[in-house]
């Protein structure tokens, strides 16, 4: 079971990496919460892969729609 969270976790990390998927698409956030109860370092470590890259997929959408943020 672990194995198969932690694959399909990762699956939609790659997604949203590659631009294919979406953080709302990809619905990693359950997959994350059985992890937490199976492997708590290994669920800590996926969800801040998965923060920093809505991070990035945020920044990206943000300086599309307002121009660069960098002065």
């Amino acid at each position: 079971m672990e194995t198969f969270l932690i694959n399909k976790i990762e699956n939609g990390l790659r997604g949203l990496r590659l631009g294919t998927k979406t953080p709302k698409t990809v619905d990693i956030n359950r997959f994350l919460l059985r992890l937490k109860n199976i492997n708590y370092g290994m669920y800590e470590e996926l969800q801040k892969q998965y923060v920093d890259e809505v991070t990035k997929i945020n920044k990206k959408e943000t300086d599309k729609l307002f121009g660069d943020s960098r002065y």
